[in-house]
């Protein structure tokens, strides 16, 4: 049965949903599933040269993309009501599309959009919804027809699960995100990495990959940096616009260097550079600390490089003591010393860790969302 993963999103795009969902539909083909992509025809982020999705991410296992019409509105005002109805309209669009483009189709539909979910919850065929967090108005008309519509929830977070049981009584798959293990095949050694990357052979250098979002705990590290003057930090990831925030906020400080957005190609070499890679998400927000299945932990324990991390249940679903070292949330003292134990004593974690990350590989994960689906 064809399988139409339905994703009202701008690709590419540089955030990590974008490479999750083409990940995704890789190994739903890589399965032998028929997989198509189905996405708005909307303007792609201006710092992106390359437009086709599977040229971008570097799809091995080809899929078919189909780009529908949507209005494309969203970023021509920052007035809130405009903004507000500007969103509604293309969610709107996109989904009366899809709902045109589908109406004689054969298949199981897949989304992470509950909206799209509730426009083509009309054509009575199977709807499966990815959650990767509970939105705040679950209780509303839209998501209960969702709840009531669809056969079963993919959520990527056990915390998740727990909270959506006590709305949705229908069956739920745990199913956290994965890794591309074939990335970290060949990478170079730290220091042919840091050649490559003209950073300094004689520092300790800390890494942190992703965007510089507040729930991401990037405060924190800011701090964790002042603090150890002696060694280099450096964060890889971040818009444009948040580059700038941070400096502006934070200043030029001689051991933190901001690279802002690169190929996620380049991510392992990065990595590999650093003697410790972190992880200081808050605790302050659900998302952060019952919700999340970071990306960029398990392409943490695919380095081979020792892992600092939250203490938070998130993380714990994924790793333990013997493959990371945990410090306190929102707590730069607490990362500090976290951080100089991991110089001594993380490696012995990080081996264990890219031992057990074998079994987060994305193709691995198709295959239970696919049990679970009956495909």
């Amino acid at each position: 049965m064809k399988l139409y993963y339905v994703a009202n999103n701008q690709l590419p795009t540089p955030k990590a949903h974008g490479l999750q969902i083409m990940k995704m539909c890789e190994a739903f083909a890589s399965l032998g599933i028929e997989c198509e992509l189905i996405i708005p025809d909307r303007r792609t982020y201006p710092s992106i040269v390359e437009k086709d999705p599977l040229a971008y991410y570097e799809v091995k296992h080809r899929f078919k993309v189909t780009r529908l019409p949507s209005a494309d509105f969203i970023t021509v005002t920052t007035f809130a009501p405009l903004a507000k109805f500007f969103f509604w309209l293309q969610q709107l669009a996109f989904g009366f599309s899809v709902r045109r483009y589908l109406s004689h189709a054969n298949g199981v539909i897949y989304a992470r959009d509950p909206f799209s979910l509730f426009v083509l919850s009309s054509l009575r065929l199977p709807m499966y919804w990815e959650m990767h967090s509970m939105p705040k108005n679950i209780n509303s008309y839209i998501y209960r027809k969702v709840l009531r519509a669809i056969r079963g929830i993919i959520t990527i977070s056990n915390g998740l699960r727990e909270d959506v049981a006590r709305i949705y009584a229908g069956q739920i798959l745990v199913a956290p995100d994965g890794v591309s293990l074939e990335m970290f095949q060949g990478v170079p050694s730290r220091n042919d990495a840091r050649v490559a990357l003209d950073l300094p052979q004689d520092k300790k250098i800390v890494v942190y990959t992703g965007h510089l979002y507040g729930w991401k705990g990037v405060d924190t590290l800011f701090g964790a940096a002042e603090s150890m003057p002696e060694a280099l930090f450096v964060l890889v990831g971040g818009t444009p616009e948040d580059v700038r925030a941070y400096h502006t906020k934070y200043g030029s400080r001689s051991n933190i260097i901001l690279k802002g957005f690169i190929p996620h190609s380049q991510v392992p070499m990065y990595l590999s550079a650093g003697d410790v890679v972190v992880l200081p998400n808050s605790q302050k927000e659900r998302i952060s600390s019952r919700y999340t299945s970071p990306l960029k932990l398990f392409e943490y324990m695919a380095s081979g490089t020792p892992i600092v991390a939250s203490d938070l249940p998130s993380i714990r679903e994924i790793v333990d003591e013997s493959m990371a070292v945990f410090v306190a949330p929102d707590n730069p003292d607490s990362l500090v010393e976290g951080i100089s134990a991991s110089f001594k004593v993380g490696l012995e974690k990080a081996s264990h860790a890219k031992a057990t990350v074998v079994k987060y590989a994305w193709k691995s994960r198709a295959q239970n969302i696919r049990h679970f689906m009956n495909l």
